[in-house]
C-alpha cells in the first residue's frame, strides 16, 4: 500500500534525491562559439584603439594632454557610477577645475543640478543624492593619477 505522497507503480522508493539522479550516457555535446562572433567586436575595437594612438602621436603635445585628461575624466566618472553616484565625466571634469563645490552639500540645499548641470540638469525635477564627499575625492584623485601615466 502506498503512502500519501506516493504512487503505485513509482519505482522511486524514496533514497534518491530528486537533484541528484544522473541520466545515463554521455551529456550533448555543447555546440562550439562561432570565431567571427567572438573575434569580431575585439578586432574592431583593435583597430579603432590602434588608429586612435596614431592620430594622438601625430597630434601636438597640448591634444595630446587634453585627450588623456579627457579618458581619465571618463575613467574616473565611470567608476563613481559604478560606486552608485551617477557622474557625467564633464561635471568631474568642473569639479576637478574647482569650478563647483561640494556635491553633497549641493544635494543638501536641493541644487545638486546647478553643482552637477550635465549630469542631472535635464532631468525635470528627478535629482539624484550625494551622500558623501569620500568617493568624489577618490574619482579625483584617480583621475590625477590617470593623467601621470606615460603615454
Amino acid at each position: 500500500m502506498a503512502g500519501w505522497d506516493e504512487d503505485e507503480g513509482d519505482p522511486d522508493d524514496g533514497s534518491t534525491l530528486p537533484w541528484a539522479t544522473r541520466r545515463s550516457g554521455q551529456p550533448p555535446p555543447a555546440a562550439a562559439p562561432d570565431p567571427a562572433w567572438l573575434l569580431l567586436p575585439l578586432s574592431q575595437a583593435e583597430d579603432l584603439v590602434s588608429r586612435l594612438d596614431a592620430r594622438a602621436g601625430a597630434a601636438s603635445e597640448a591634444v595630446r594632454e587634453g585627450l588623456v585628461a579627457r579618458l581619465a575624466l571618463a575613467e574616473a566618472a565611470a567608476w563613481l557610477t559604478q560606486a552608485g553616484l551617477p557622474t557625467h565625466p564633464h561635471d568631474l571634469g568642473l569639479r576637478a577645475a574647482g569650478l563647483t563645490g561640494s556635491w553633497s552639500a549641493a544635494s543638501d540645499l536641493h541644487r545638486l543640478e546647478r553643482a552637477m548641470p550635465a549630469t542631472w540638469g535635464g532631468h525635470g525635477g528627478e535629482v539624484g543624492a550625494v551622500a558623501a564627499e569620500h568617493p568624489v575625492e577618490q574619482a579625483l584623485a584617480l583621475a590625477r593619477l590617470l593623467t601621470r601615466l606615460p603615454v
